[in-house]
């Protein structure tokens, strides 16, 4: 889901060269995090991403979606490697992963993705509430969710055209989408898309039975 006012903001601060070796886990200032909640937790929800992502099936899937949303206008992220564009996203200049209700959080949303104004990325997440080993395999789905629209270099995948692109791919057992309900607001309307190729991101990438939950 993408926060009111971040679907036109530019990734201008993305640095190619960071990757791997610049990954600083937990690397998000204190002061931005929720004071109430425990901050994500970076490396174990990467940890998760890696379970998840490592499956054929997940991994087919979010080749798929990226081979036909990527444009030359706006190209992927280190080539649409999801742990490494995490890795990015939780890397300076970048802001990482904060709670909501977190200082620089947006109000009235749980999981959510935005860039600020120099193109800083930041994945907000929800509530900490929870067994935490349950938390992270949800936070990590929620998360991946978030990494695909930050997968565009010069701007967020918006989730109305992953949903077209997702209904184009006609995958057995997907309906094809159809309009939002008459009348809908851009929030709605926006939440209508992400909840049809949401859908179909979960059923594709989920734990294997040997992994759990």
């Amino acid at each position: 889901m993408i926060g009111d006012g971040a679907a036109a903001l530019g990734f201008a601060s993305y640095n190619p060269q960071a990757g791997a070796g610049n990954f600083v886990p937990g690397a998000q200032s204190p002061a931005r995090q929720n004071p109430v909640q425990p901050p994500p937790d970076v490396p174990g929800i990467r940890t998760e991403l890696k379970k998840i992502v490592i499956e054929p099936k997940c991994a087919d899937f979010i080749k798929e979606l990226f081979r036909l949303v990527k444009s030359e206008g706006n190209p992927l992220v280190a080539d649409g490697d999801i742990l490494k564009i995490y890795e990015i996203i939780n890397s300076p200049p970048n802001v990482g992963l904060i709670r909501a209700g977190a200082l620089g959080s947006i109000p009235g949303y749980g999981t959510a993705t935005f860039r600020d104004q120099k193109g800083a990325a930041t994945i907000q997440v929800g509530p900490g509430i929870g067994v935490p080993s349950i938390l992270l395999k949800i936070e990590a789905q929620s998360v991946l969710h978030e990494l695909i629209h930050q997968a565009g270099k010069e701007r967020v995948y918006l989730d109305e055209e992953l949903a077209k692109v997702v209904s184009g791919i006609r995958l057995p057992g997907v309906s094809v989408l159809g309009s939002p309900p008459e009348g809908s607001t851009q929030k709605q309307k926006d939440y209508f898309y992400s909840n049809y190729w949401g859908a179909v991101l979960k059923d594709k990438c989920k734990y294997s039975r040997r992994q759990g939950p």
